[in-house]
């Protein structure tokens, strides 16, 4: 029955990992491989899938979202840098967003 679902592309990881990504694009590359290796998709299905995401571009996106109609003052930077590490998104990413947006977090 399941080679039959498989035939069809009813049960497709490829299918699957795509969909995935692409309706949770506010996370990582890290968090998404990890979620959809939790899901039981194989790992080279998922690295071949994930070549698209650019961290830095949904850092900086997911930042600009957290920040709109907030005072950007130390407190908030500190909670937007927890946010965005709990989306999985590393050091480097985030350096660089706070960066780009010019926060500083020496206030």
């Amino acid at each position: 029955m399941i080679e039959k679902l498989k035939e069809y592309k009813i049960i497709d990881d490829k299918t699957y990992a795509e969909t995935y990504i692409r309706s949770n694009h506010n996370f990582s590359k890290n968090k998404l491989k990890q979620k959809l290796f939790l899901s039981g998709v194989k790992s080279n299905v998922v690295d071949e899938n994930l070549t698209e995401v650019d961290d830095y571009a949904s850092c900086i996106r997911n930042a600009e979202k957290y920040l709109r109609n907030k005072v950007v003052d130390k407190p908030t930077i500190e909670k937007l840098i927890r946010r965005l590490q709990g989306m999985g998104y590393n050091w480097d990413a985030i350096k660089h967003t706070l960066n780009e947006l010019k926060c500083n977090t020496e206030e």
